[in-house]
């Protein structure tokens, strides 16, 4: 393999190591012991301050002879953008609906403090819950 080949799945792998431990709900326990320190509180909220740190992990498990565990990233991180180019419309999320809710949460929220303290905090309006409505409504060719 030419040494070329292997940075670059090194990258690879450190971008997919790197974004599991600061993006997966699967490590929130190991996040969440990190964020004892101010150090690894920082370190786990960054992924550009962490990759350096997967980087240089992999980089040592390659020297002793574990590469297969950076080509195993490598491979699942071109897997998934594989997918996302292939599938590109498949999403569980409706943005609409993530909207709304949001709107809904800023609504209830700017009711509990109320309208004056609000402005004084200077916390945006809520969002028109009514043309949002709308939105969603045509988006699904209700009536």
């Amino acid at each position: 393999m030419t040494l070329l080949l292997k940075i670059a799945l090194l990258a690879i792998a450190t971008e997919a190591v790197t974004e599991i431990l600061v993006e997966s709900e699967l490590f929130e326990w190991l996040r969440a012991i990190m964020r004892k320190t101010e150090f690894t509180a920082a370190l786990f909220s960054c992924g550009w301050c962490l990759s350096v740190w997967v980087a240089g992990t992999l980089l040592l498990l390659t020297h002793l002879g574990l590469f297969v565990i950076v080509i195993l990233f490598a491979v699942h991180r071109l897997a998934n953008v594989w997918h996302n180019l292939t599938h590109p419309l498949e999403s569980d999320v409706d943005i609409d609906e993530v909207d709304l809710a949001i709107a809904k949460e800023r609504k209830d929220m700017l009711e509990t403090i109320g309208m004056d303290k609000a402005e004084e905090l200077g916390l945006i309006t809520p969002i028109d819950l009514d043309a949002l409505r709308e939105r969603l409504k045509n988006k699904r060719g209700e009536e």
